[in-house]
């Protein structure tokens, strides 16, 4: 865990992102031009579906807001619609500048 005046950070992104449906970035990152920036997440709560809005909850709980964002999501190779509880997938997200959004900051990935 990281500590930054005496405050977990691993436990203040959990607090944000554990009221919604979410789901924890693993770290893996594929940028498809033209298309967006599949993100691998590990569904923890709820569900995440096509056309939803995503939250990139960040070490410190700080959140970046993408709307509309999700245009698809890959299981094992195949597109799906809507990924649930347990599943490792791939969701691909319009306009994500990795340039701009560190990624390595990022735990958890909220689906509003």
């Amino acid at each position: 865990h990281f500590y930054e005046n005496g405050v977990c950070e691993f436990c203040t992104a959990k607090k944000v992102a554990e009221n919604a449906n979410y789901g924890e970035y693993t770290g893996t990152t594929n940028v498809i031009t033209g298309r967006g920036t599949v993100v691998e997440v590990v569904v923890q709560k709820g569900t995440f579906e096509v056309g939803k809005t995503v939250k990139l909850v960040k070490l410190d709980g700080t959140t970046v807001v993408y709307e509309n964002a999700i245009t698809g999501i890959v299981l094992d190779k195949g597109q799906i619609e809507t990924a649930t509880e347990g599943q490792t997938v791939g969701v691909l997200i319009r306009d994500l500048d990795t340039d701009e959004t560190d990624l390595t900051r990022v735990k958890y990935i909220i689906c509003e």
